[in-house]
């Protein structure tokens, strides 16, 4: 892990253990707490945490040495908010990045389940799009955050194309306006009849990557809310926790790779197989994927891929990459491993989370190949 969010900026003892092994806090505390999903309060941030409230705050975080304190990196001020306070929220940065110039702060929005999207009274806009854009349009913080849980809202059946639908709004917004994106994705369970298998915490993780995600926030690691965290009320290791250092352990080692490139794009392959993920999802798939660099990729057996298309984050043009995740097996209930295959020119090459990925060529000699686990991905770096 790099850090941890919900630290109170009071709890020196646990700051200054964060500090002696490296890691960072997203404090809490300096404010009221603001989650807006309490409908009689949407739209009265300003009269709940007005300016002086704010400078309030800020002293006292001061006075207690926490905003200078190495392992205080951001300080949260709202979660799921309404777009009725987007508006306040420009001028609480504003006023936050004066007072507390060492510190971002911390905002995570609501996700697109459509019982939430079709109340205004919820998330402020007519639609998650206008809710996004008043976001952007608003909010001057350099990234975007938002959770969204697979297995734990919605009907298996209807829970798939919100999914997807969240990625899309939240990265093609994220590309348009040059800003990170962070996803919250959960370890824990809402029903303790639903297991949130390893392979199910390695789905949202890649499908998150494939779409440009840079930051990775999991919920929950002790008691916050729902069943099963990776520590329990008495502070012990349940068995989420080595299924998440597993995954976490793949996300940091294909990370200095991953994040040499720079998500342009997300193409679904293969979901012709699943129609009705692709319900609600406000996306299309292709059969085979062809991207001017590589032409033709696709699993050999037909099945779902979402593929990140990346450029490299400095600027050479002849340096391109792709993000293949196996998307097939979300409830981990079917895991095979199949062969995913693509015409190219000029040198390629392919990393995993432990490692270089072989590459060879098909029978007819004008293909390479891999092999791709479910729910696995596999970085094809192109230069030309």
């Amino acid at each position: 892990m790099d850090f941890v969010y919900g630290i109170e900026y009071t709890d020196c003892k646990t700051l200054d253990l964060f500090e002696k092994y490296g890691l960072k806090a997203i404090v809490e505390g300096v404010y009221r707490s603001w989650w807006g999903g309490i409908k009689g309060l949407n739209g009265k941030l300003s009269e709940t945490v007005p300016p002086h409230v704010v400078e309030k705050g800020a002293a006292a975080m001061k006075t207690a040495g926490a905003d200078v304190h190495p392992a205080v990196s951001m300080v949260t001020i709202g979660d799921e908010p309404s777009a009725l306070d987007f508006p306040y929220y420009n001028d609480f940065v504003a006023r936050l990045n004066r007072l507390l110039p060492r510190q971002t702060p911390h905002m995570n929005l609501h996700p697109c389940y459509p019982p939430v999207e079709a109340d205004f009274g919820y998330i402020g806009s007519a639609n998650y799009y206008e809710y996004i854009d008043k976001y952007m349009e608003n909010v001057p913080l350099d990234y975007l955050s938002y959770d969204h849980y697979l297995y734990s809202t919605l009907p298996r059946q209807e829970s798939m194309g919100p999914f997807l639908r969240n990625f899309k709004i939240v990265a093609d917004a994220c590309r348009r306006t040059g800003r990170r994106f962070w996803f919250v994705p959960q370890v824990n369970t809402k029903d303790v009849r639903v297991e949130i298998t390893e392979q199910k915490l390695r789905y949202q993780a890649n499908m998150a990557m494939a779409f440009g995600a840079e930051t990775l926030v999991w919920a929950c690691w002790t008691e916050g809310w729902w069943e099963m965290n990776v520590l329990d009320t008495n502070g012990v290791k349940t068995v989420q926790y080595d299924r998440l250092k597993r995954v976490n352990a793949e996300v940091k080692g294909i990370a200095p790779r991953f994040m040499e490139f720079r998500n342009v794009d997300t193409r679904l392959v293969g979901f012709e197989r699943h129609p009705d993920w692709l319900k609600g999802s406000d996306s299309t798939s292709v059969a085979a994927l062809d991207g001017g660099f590589f032409r033709q990729l696709k699993a050999e057996d037909g099945d779902a891929l979402v593929v990140g298309i990346m450029t490299d984050r400095r600027g050479v043009p002849s340096r391109k990459a792709l993000y293949v995740v196996a998307a097939e097996d979300p409830w981990d209930e079917s895991p095979k491993v199949r062969t995913v295959s693509f015409e190219c020119v000029g040198k390629v090459s392919a990393f995993a989370a432990n490692g270089p990925v072989p590459l060879r060529r098909t029978a007819d000699g004008n293909r390479y190949a891999f092999d791709l686990k479910s729910n696995g991905s596999v970085l094809v770096v192109f230069e030309m």
